[in-house]
């Protein structure tokens, strides 16, 4: 199971517009992690376990070349 939210407490002016994830050079299996999110030092996790993957990258069926979005609470749109 991954996350679908990260949740934060911080300063207002500290509220972050995205959180952005490299994960161009991640192989078939691998998973991000909370530690692995660079955040300003201000904002505070409000979460107990942070051992639960944000996201893990899995291989995409040949038949169906689009990706599946799992574990989402709203997917965004896909721009065309």
């Amino acid at each position: 199971m991954n996350r679908s939210t990260l949740k934060y407490i911080c300063p207002a002016e500290q509220i972050p517009q995205k959180i952005e994830v490299d994960v161009s050079n991640l192989d078939i299996e691998d998973r991000v992690y909370l530690h692995d999110i660079e955040v300003h030092p201000s904002l505070k996790l409000l979460s107990k376990n942070e051992n639960l993957p944000i996201c893990k990258c899995v291989a995409t069926n040949l038949e169906s070349p689009e990706p599946v979005a799992t574990n989402l609470e709203r997917p965004e749109p896909a721009e065309v």
